[in-house]
């Protein structure tokens, strides 16, 4: 259990707290479902990225006493750097004293810090990923938008799931969308008339069954847009955007992706005393980075609604 008065001028790392911080879930962010975690043992390296001659057809017969024919892949790399993030704040000895539980009130630190981290990850995620689709022209914009009556968002996403699919030989993996999204899609006519021989209820399932992959996530994720001292101004992080991505099941630095987010530490949570505060100060910092390593194996449906 943290100690708060035995702490004179010493940055301690606090085990506890940081296995807090490393279990702890932000509701509703979606990066680690595009972007997933890539433990790395240096500040920079870089991420093989390798070329389609895996799905080229080779002449594979081997004739007797004849060695078997060897292929090569071409492999490229993306480079990545990981930068620091920290954020920290002082916990009142007067909390801890009126707290039941004396740890309380550096646990609820340590998850206010890390929804902040976690928000500001989010926001870095998607400006890597919606760039990155942009400039490689894997962007489309709906030319009916999904919350008219004539518009077919079940045939948008399909396409651009296949459009990922011819482009990289498999079938993409993940498809995100965003909450105001998702709530026209629950109500729309195209997914009413499917579901009316039914009496199913619509799902991230059924949706996910229906475009043939591995899972449907709702980006939930809002933020204050409004600078500070003015009145706030609730937005959602990926606004009215569709992502699809191929996203390997097992992250490895050798594994093609649509994306990585290389780790050199995650969530770590110090402590040190600020003797005239009168307070013990919880910090949590990681060193991360947001990587599209493969454009081609993702696509962006943006601007989907006429209402944002």
């Amino acid at each position: 259990m943290p100690q708060v008065t035995d702490v004179r001028d010493v940055i301690l790392f606090d085990p506890v707290l940081t296995q807090v911080a490393i279990g702890y879930r932000v509701q509703g962010a979606i990066a680690e479902n595009l972007l997933p975690t890539l433990p790395v043992s240096s500040v920079s390296g870089q991420i093989a990225k390798f070329g389609k001659d895996a799905f080229r057809r080779e002449s594979a017969k081997r004739g007797r006493g004849s060695q078997s024919k060897r292929v090569h892949w071409s492999v490229e790399s993306v480079k990545f750097f990981c930068e620091e993030y920290s954020l920290e704040v002082a916990v009142d000895d007067r909390d801890v004293a009126a707290s039941q539980n004396p740890i309380d009130p550096f646990v609820a630190a340590t998850t206010q810090l890390v929804d902040m981290l976690t928000l500001d990850a989010e926001v870095r995620a998607r400006d890597v990923i919606v760039n990155a689709l942009t400039s490689a022209n894997y962007r489309t914009v709906p030319t009916n938008k999904w919350d008219a009556a004539n518009s077919t968002p079940i045939n948008d996403m399909k396409n651009a799931i296949l459009a990922v699919a011819r482009r990289i030989g498999v079938r993409p993996t993940t498809v995100v969308i965003s909450r105001p999204v998702w709530e026209v899609l629950i109500e729309h006519p195209q997914v009413a008339e499917r579901l009316k021989f039914t009496n199913a209820t619509f799902s991230t399932d059924i949706l996910a069954r229906w475009l043939e992959v591995r899972e449907v996530v709702i980006a939930d994720m809002v933020m204050d847009t409004a600078l500070e001292g003015e009145t706030p101004n609730l937005q959602y992080v990926w606004g009215d955007r569709v992502v699809i991505a191929y996203v390997p099941q097992r992250p490895a630095i050798n594994q093609p992706a649509f994306g990585y987010r290389p780790t050199l530490s995650n969530f770590t949570v110090e402590r040190y005393r600020d003797e005239p505060a009168r307070s013990t100060v919880i910090r949590v910092r990681h060193e991360v980075a947001e990587v599209v390593t493969a454009p081609d194996a993702g696509h962006l449906l943006d601007d989907v609604l006429a209402s944002i």
